[in-house]
């Protein structure tokens, strides 16, 4: 994806907003060092949702609406006004509507009508107040930065607040829309577990590996760690973790991820054999610590 110079603000301060994309998503977004490259790795599924929050924080920067990958192309290839439409909204697709999705297509989705209202104690405006709990429950109906709150209040259109301390939501408007509003969050609640229950169901088991490293732990470590690092911060929910003494590394994770680590790990001590031929036989790798800032014997050796 072309960030178009903004990878920095995908990035974010230490990090934060691409670890926030991943979180969210769980996409992995892997910044290229040309500084206006993004690479989105994941199911099709939370490849979209991460491009989507991409794209949200660069309209936030530019102040006006830019295209999802593919969108020019598809008006270019229809110039169908009904289409045109169609693929605007879905660039804005709400979070409700995001979430009825998941869970049509996981066969967990279920209608809420909205709830009945006790009508008795309508005000001079004809308006009603109606509470209901939300215990364990806050975080997921504010959102991030509000905008469940927010989306939940314009769809039922009725005025909608939040006690955080007693994990409470309030809301008031006419009858009918306060019902709207009761069964909205009754909605955002059980689907969101459904849909999270449904996806662990099918989610495949944690596989764990290990690889062996020997003579070449200088390769994998890296100047300073740098390498180990770089291999670490494109894995996502995995465990890494190297261990000089047996000269292998342990990974856990999806199988998917382990498949990636073992590349990765194949790939950093290719790159290490090819620069020590081209040095005659002086590779730059680090043993980090209080290891020496050359390549062990073994390493030598094994790549004579």
């Amino acid at each position: 994806m072309n960030t178009k110079g903004n990878n920095g603000l995908v990035v974010g301060p230490q990090g934060s907003n691409v670890k926030r994309i991943e979180e969210e998503t769980g996409a992995r977004v892997k910044a290229l060092k040309d500084k206006t490259t993004v690479e989105i790795y994941g199911t099709p599924d939370a490849v979209r949702r991460a491009t989507d929050k991409i794209i949200d924080l660069l309209e936030a920067k530019s102040g006006g609406p830019r295209d999802r990958p593919g969108e020019k192309r598809r008006r270019d290839d229809d110039r169908s006004g009904d289409d045109n439409k169609r693929s605007r909204g879905a660039q804005h697709e709400s979070l409700i509507e995001h979430l009825r999705a998941s869970a049509v297509e996981l066969g967990v989705s279920k209608e809420f009508p909205p709830d009945t209202v006790d009508e008795s104690n309508v005000d001079e405006q004809g308006h009603v107040e109606e509470t209901t709990s939300i215990a364990n429950y806050v975080g997921l109906i504010i959102g991030k930065q509000g905008r469940m709150h927010a989306e939940i209040q314009r769809v039922a259109d009725a005025t909608m607040t939040i006690n955080k301390e007693n994990e409470t939501v309030t809301f008031k408007g006419p009858a009918a829309n306060v019902g709207r509003g009761l069964a909205l969050i009754r909605e955002v609640v059980e689907m969101t577990n459904a849909v999270r229950d449904a996806r662990n169901a099918t989610r495949e088991p944690d596989v764990e590996e290990t690889i062996s490293i020997t003579g070449n732990v200088g390769a994998i470590v890296g100047k300073h760690g740098n390498t180990v690092k770089r291999i670490k911060s494109q894995l996502s929910h995995c465990l890494f973790q190297v261990d000089r003494n047996s000269e292998t590394v342990l990974v856990r994770g999806a199988p998917d991820m382990v498949q990636l680590a073992k590349k990765l790990v194949n790939e950093a001590i290719e790159n290490v054999q090819a620069r020590t031929r081209e040095r005659g036989g002086d590779a730059d790798v680090d043993m980090g610590g209080d290891a020496p800032a050359e390549p062990d014997r073994d390493l030598r050796e094994s790549i004579g």
